[in-house]
C-alpha cells in the first residue's frame, strides 16, 4: 500500500471517529441527560459541533489525499481547508457566546460555502485527464 493511500485511510478513520463521537455526545445530551436549556448551548458547541465539523473536514481531506492524481488542485484544497477551519472557529466562538442574532452567523456560513465550492472545483480539476506530453523525434 502506498504511503499516500495509507495516510488517506488514516485521516478518513479519524474523521469517522470524530463523527461517531459527536453522534454519541448528541445522544447523551438530548436523550439521556435531557440538556435542553439555553445554558447548555456552549456544551453542544464544544462536545458536538466542533468534533462534527472537524470530522467532516477529516473525511473530505482523507478522500482527497487518497484520490489526488496531481498537485495543481492541492492549492484549492489548502485554501478550502483554511476557510473551513476559520469558519468553524468563528461559528464555535459565536455559539460559545450564545449569540442568537442570525446575521452574526453569515460569515461562517459563507466560509463553509466557499470551502465546499473550492473542494468541488479542486476535485473537478483533479478528475480532468492530463494531456499526454508530446515528444519530438
Amino acid at each position: 500500500m502506498r504511503g499516500r493511500v495509507f495516510l488517506g485511510i488514516l485521516v478518513v478513520a479519524i474523521g469517522i471517529v470524530a463523527l461517531a463521537y459527536a453522534a454519541y455526545r448528541l445522544n447523551q445530551f438530548l436523550f439521556v441527560e435531557r440538556m435542553l436549556r439555553r445554558e447548555h448551548i456552549p456544551l453542544y458547541a464544544q462536545w458536538i459541533g466542533l468534533p462534527f465539523m472537524l470530522g467532516i473536514l477529516a473525511l473530505i481531506d482523507g478522500f482527497i489525499i487518497m484520490g489526488m492524481k496531481r498537485m495543481a488542485p492541492m492549492i484549492l484544497h489548502i485554501v478550502a481547508n483554511v476557510a473551513w477551519i476559520y469558519g468553524t472557529f468563528k461559528a464555535y466562538t459565536l455559539v460559545q457566546m450564545v449569540e442568537t442574532e442570525s446575521n452574526a452567523y453569515q460569515l461562517p456560513f459563507l466560509l463553509y460555502v466557499i470551502a465546499v465550492f473550492l473542494f468541488i472545483f479542486g476535485a473537478v480539476i483533479n478528475a480532468v485527464p492530463e494531456k499526454p506530453s508530446e515528444t519530438t523525434h
